[in-house]
């Protein structure tokens, strides 16, 4: 029950002139997109792994085209009789001639080397999805701690409210035994007991006041804010039961969950690179497209333009060359003909599938026995709703019967008590119901309002 509105009395002592910020859960969560420093190193993580996808596709996909300039100038001391030189040297020129030269260069192209090449940039394509998919993860994850702390800070919210309307309660009793004493219908041993409780009560709100600022502090280091943010939260602490059953949790957990998707990327990875050492013990062909270098030169002779290949045929073509290279040792690393290193990437891709199979029967029990303590808790807190009504509806009776001194004050302190801890029950099995979702839902990948 409670009396009045109990927001002043929940904020910081710090300055009371400051500025209180009301805070919702979404607009927490908003402002952990763009200013929580995890979530910004990990979006620049994720920008680093574009740039290193983007290079790996050019260097599939385009061959190696570059420009290169040189220019240099020397000093002219003179020429030998009858060379070139001392032919072009303009007359008189003895202050240096500059050389300079551009250069276009399309280098050599893998055409076709068995697909292996196309295995490797497949590995490194699935690598970069599993980079996207990480950072909506750890947006997820980021989300679910914001939205703990921001319940936990709610929960202590409340639970200071509570304490605080069992004070105000309190210390009314005290003004109604006081007036009593001094009618002589109530002791002084009656006002002594009723001050010991409002000091009870006092004590109690003020250490639910120092968790509750502990717990602002907290979200507010998640939000990056200032310690000194005074923020005050609107969002209520209530719970919304879950509408998926375990199949469907199961079948979510198979496609979303974070660890099934690694550990699913980390097979693939291991199948192409199985495939690419057993193609190295193979004579396979290869087949290679030779670009031209063009050179534009200038020199004591004047300018002039010069064609080069770099293949072995004639100077300035173009060459497609297809040949077969087989390399395999003998003795050393890798074994007899590379026997070693196809084996130990067999074994790579069997301890994958193993992980992947460990991973998907963990998850399995994980599922089950969340969804049996969220059932449970589910339970438990449909029956706190009617308990707390009751322990509503008593301490409204208690009060107006101590005006009427129909009730007693042990009554009366009996029925605060009930109704204080009722409330503080069905807060607390909330707060535990909301954290056991959310670890459900970030364990298969799923939003907490996706439902």
């Amino acid at each position: 029950m409670k009396l009045a509105p109990l927001a002043a009395l929940i904020l910081f002592s710090v300055d009371a002139r400051a500025a209180v910020q009301n805070l919702s859960l979404k607009q927490a969560l908003d402002l952990a997109s763009k200013q929580n420093l995890d979530y910004v190193s990990a979006s620049q993580n994720f920008e680093q792994d574009s740039i290193n996808y983007r290079n790996e596709w050019r260097r599939f996909y385009l061959p190696n085209i570059s420009v290169s300039t040189t220019a240099s100038s020397g000093l002219t001391l003179g020429a030998y009789p009858g060379t070139p030189a001392s032919g072009s040297l303009p007359t008189g020129r003895n202050t240096g001639y500059p050389q300079s030269a551009l250069t276009f260069s399309l280098g050599s192209y893998t055409l076709f080397n068995s697909f292996k090449d196309r295995i490797a940039y497949d590995n490194a394509k699935i690598t970069f999805q599993r980079a996207g998919q990480s950072l909506e993860e750890t947006r997820r994850s980021i989300h679910f701690r914001i939205i703990a702390a921001y319940f936990q800070a709610r929960l202590n919210q409340e639970k200071l409210e509570t304490a605080e309307s069992s004070r105000q309660i309190a210390k009314t009793i005290v003004g109604l035994i006081r007036s009593r004493v001094a009618l002589g219908q109530a002791t002084s041993t009656e006002l002594s007991s009723v001050q010991v409780d409002l000091n009870d009560a006092s004590l109690q709100a003020n250490l639910l006041k120092a968790d509750y600022e502990t717990s602002i502090l907290n979200l507010n280091a998640l939000l990056n804010q200032t310690a000194e943010n005074q923020i005050h939260l609107t969002t209520p602490l209530s719970y919304k039961p879950i509408k998926l059953n375990y199949p469907q949790m199961l079948a979510w957990f198979k496609d979303h969950a974070p660890l099934i998707r690694s550990l699913k990327t980390s097979n693939q990875i291991a199948q192409g690179s199985l495939e690419i050492a057993e193609k190295n013990r193979m004579p396979l062909p290869t087949l290679t497209f030779s670009g031209v270098n063009v050179s534009y030169g200038n020199r004591y002779s004047g300018g002039s333009t010069t064609y080069t290949s770099n293949g072995s045929g004639v100077a300035g073509a173009f060459e497609v060359e297809a040949a077969i290279n087989l390399t395999l040792p003998i003795l050393g690393p890798g074994g007899l003909f590379g026997a070693d290193t196809v084996a130990s990437s067999r074994i790579n891709l069997t301890q994958s599938e193993l992980r992947l199979q460990q991973g998907l029967i963990n998850g399995d029990l994980q599922i089950r026995s969340a969804l049996f303590q969220l059932q449970q808790l589910e339970d438990r807190l449909k029956t706190q709703i009617d308990s707390r009504e009751s322990s509503a509806k008593l301490l409204a009776k208690v009060m107006a019967d101590m005006t009427t001194q129909k009730a007693s004050r042990l009554e009366l302190r009996d029925a605060i008590d009930r109704e204080r801890n009722s409330n503080i029950d069905y807060l607390q099995n909330t707060y535990s119901y909301i954290t056991q979702k959310n670890g459900l839902y970030e364990l298969i990948g799923k939003d907490w309002d996706e439902e």
